[in-house]
């Protein structure tokens, strides 16, 4: 299934050039991240690594509501390396979804995907669905969507081709 949903007001392009940006920024965090993905808490704590913080009270694995630090806690450092390299996609991702998420339109472009079944076709109570990685609420879902069209592209495409040609079109690598 393929659809083409722009948010309605902004111009392609300049959607396409935050999405673009950050989307290349999220690759470049990937490989920046290695020395993370592997750091015990005890050697984090003795040499945090700018961007991040530690939170021994965090009940998730990590957050990015610092505008300037994804906030890590206990549970990220259980993680294997490949589970923590997917968290810290997941949380740069939160920062395009809230770009995107200042533009006019956003909201009603989100419910038009999660009504066109691009994250799942199983819908709960409120409107919420089971779709990419688990993940319940569609702004979860989207922000899963960027992650995970970074580090599997594949896989999305193939098990939510829908979410997939979104984020594709959105960078602008469905041209």
């Amino acid at each position: 299934m393929y659809f083409n949903m722009k948010l309605k007001g902004i111009p392609n392009s300049g959607l396409r050039r935050i999405a673009q940006v950050s989307v290349d920024s999220l690759r470049e965090e990937q490989v920046r991240t290695v020395d993370i993905e592997t750091m015990s808490v005890e050697e984090f704590l003795e040499n945090p690594l700018a961007g991040y913080q530690y939170d021994d009270d965090l009940p998730n694995e990590a957050n990015a509501n610092q505008p300037d630090a994804i906030t890590l806690g206990p549970k990220f450092f259980e993680l294997d390396s490949g589970g923590r390299s997917h968290v810290l996609s997941h949380e740069n991702a939160h920062r395009l979804v809230d770009q995107l998420q200042q533009q006019e339109g956003f909201w009603d472009e989100l419910w038009g995907l999660v009504d066109s079944g691009a994250f799942g076709s199983e819908r709960y109570k409120d409107g919420d669905i089971a779709g990419i990685n688990g993940q319940y609420t569609p702004i979860e879902n989207l922000v899963e969507a960027f992650a995970v069209y970074i580090s599997e592209p594949e896989w999305l495409q193939k098990n939510y081709p829908g979410a997939y040609a979104y984020v594709a079109d959105t960078v602008g690598d469905n041209q």
